[in-house]
């Protein structure tokens, strides 16, 4: 009897060693059938159309839905996946529309199709900052490579934003680009983005900008400036940057080197009782260095401004339809929702530009 016991403790042990190993669920209907097909028997056309039949049959229709997307991706069958999704995401449940939403992003992106994408990827951000994501809670659970992790309102929020930089970048709208990633940064910074930002800096020709962005990846003043995809980027972008203007090879635009900097900091913090009385200037060199491009710039420049009217009349003369087009492609109500969203971040905004502010105002002196 003991040893029928211990026969039968050991068969459920090594079966349940095997779907963990294989990563598919318990049961026998058509979706465990399903999942048995694509990852065990490495069979994905045949994985489909079970993850039809588990779908009509009402078998697990979340899962089955999205998992049948992301094979039928897997395939090049994206335009039939994109009509999939759309047509039964009905009979999935409230919860599972956010992850057949990041499907969709997924198919659309894969797929060229760059305004439905840009649409979407909209609709999720409005639907975070009017309270309706994440079911009022700061966190939700996310899945990657069958690894469960939180995931933060703000980490969302950057993370769509830097979707969407990449698709107006995708329809070399620039100058939007760079307003949504300088917003995504300001969320919740990274290297991966700063990169997106400084490529985007560099497709408007605005190289020591796009220079001072990138360094930052390969100073390491960034979360993941340590991963090596990230960091590669960011040294073939220093060489484009270089390739392009040579200037950049051995300028330093305060003339200072980092060790000389350091090494007048070190000396007047000696002098603790003298430094107080002053403005901590040599403090404020590393700063003053990046921000240094935004001064010479002279937004408030009379000439400088004046300039930037006739071109902008230029401009209208050479494209009528710029008249009465939206150049940024943002609504005054998306713009306010993403500002009010972070204005709850406010430790984020104040260190950088608050690009978001000035759209309005670039709008109407668009329309000057």
């Amino acid at each position: 009897m003991d040893r029928i016991s211990r026969k039968s403790s050991k068969g459920k042990q090594e079966k349940d060693l095997y779907h963990i190993i294989h990563k598919v669920p318990h049961g026998d209907g058509p979706y465990v059938k399903a999942k048995h097909a694509q990852l065990v028997d490495k069979e994905p056309e045949a994985a489909i159309v079970l993850f039809w039949k588990a779908i009509n049959a009402g078998d697990r229709v979340d899962s089955a839905l999205k998992d049948m997307a992301v094979v039928m991706k897997q395939l090049d069958r994206t335009e039939e996946a994109i009509e999939a999704v759309k047509s039964f995401r009905g009979l999935c449940s409230k919860s599972a529309q956010d992850s057949l939403d990041n499907v969709l992003i997924d198919l659309f992106k894969k797929s060229g199709k760059i305004e439905e994408q840009i649409e979407l990827l909209k609709r999720k951000l409005r639907m975070i900052y009017q309270g309706e994501a994440f079911n009022g809670k700061p966190t939700k659970t996310a899945r990657s490579h069958g690894k469960k992790f939180q995931v933060s309102v703000k980490q969302e929020t950057s993370r769509l934003l830097g979707n969407l930089g990449w698709a107006y970048m995708q329809k070399s709208n620039f100058m939007m680009a760079e307003v949504v990633y300088r917003k995504a940064q300001m969320i919740d910074p990274d290297a991966n983005k700063a990169c997106n930002l400084g490529l985007c800096l560099i497709k408007q020709s605005r190289f020591d900008e796009a220079y001072s962005v990138i360094q930052d990846v390969l100073m390491g003043r960034l979360p993941g400036y340590d991963d090596f995809k990230s960091r590669k980027r960011a040294e073939e972008l220093i060489l484009e940057l270089k390739s392009t203007n040579p200037s950049l090879e051995h300028s330093d635009m305060l003339g200072l080197d980092d060790d000389f900097v350091k090494g007048l900091e070190n000396l007047t913090n000696e002098w603790g009782p003298f430094r107080s009385k002053r403005l901590p200037i040599f403090e404020e060199i590393s700063e003053l260095r990046d921000q240094l491009a935004y001064v010479l710039m002279g937004y408030d420049d009379f000439k400088s401004r004046k300039r930037a009217e006739e071109l902008i009349l230029e401009l209208k003369s050479t494209n009528p339809s710029l008249e009465h087009s939206d150049m940024l492609g943002l609504d005054d109500d998306f713009v306010k929702g993403l500002e009010n969203l972070t204005n709850e971040w406010g430790p984020f905004r104040s260190k950088r530009l608050p690009i978001f502010e000035e759209i309005s105002e670039l709008r109407d002196q668009l329309a000057c």
